[in-house]
């Protein structure tokens, strides 16, 4: 594995660092585990983060699909102390952009249904995935409105 900074890793800790002062992930591993509310849990090192970023970029062209599964290994991951949800967000968002997606923004109206998605990926993958479509399609809305264009 190189030991060049990859761009979404990059992207990832300047995010981070926003966030918080450092931007450092967590040593150990722990199982993930799910709460009605949030997930918490797991822990890993930064090989793991590195092995996720590098398989999803050999990948190419990202559709949303593929965009959602990578949020979903981020989110399972959990390489932060505080705040994996709202830097996994702001990558998926960026990551839509990057991959000509029209990106969405999960409202606190659609936030449990998001929850769901998340613990239910690998069983019911249409569950997220419906879930950023309907809130993909309020992003349109908003586009439309203000006569921005979109593919």
């Amino acid at each position: 594995m190189s030991n060049t900074i990859t761009p979404l890793l990059a992207a990832l800790r300047e995010q981070k660092a926003m966030k918080l002062k450092g931007g450092i992930y967590h040593k150990t591993q722990i199982d993930l585990t799910y709460n009605s509310n949030h997930i918490e849990g797991s822990r890993l090192t930064h090989d793991s983060m590195q092995r996720l970023i590098t398989s999803y970029e050999a990948q190419g062209e990202h559709t949303l699909e593929d965009i959602l599964d990578f949020h979903v290994r981020f989110e399972k991951i959990h390489p932060f102390q505080d705040g994996n949800g709202r830097v996994g967000r702001l990558v998926m968002f960026k990551e839509c952009l990057r991959s000509g997606v029209v990106p969405f923004i999960i409202t606190d109206e659609l936030k449990m249904f998001y929850y769901r998605g998340l613990r239910e990926w690998g069983h019911i993958d249409g569950y997220l995935t419906d879930t950023c479509l309907t809130a993909q399609d309020q992003y349109k809305a908003a586009l439309d409105y203000f006569r921005i264009e979109y593919a």
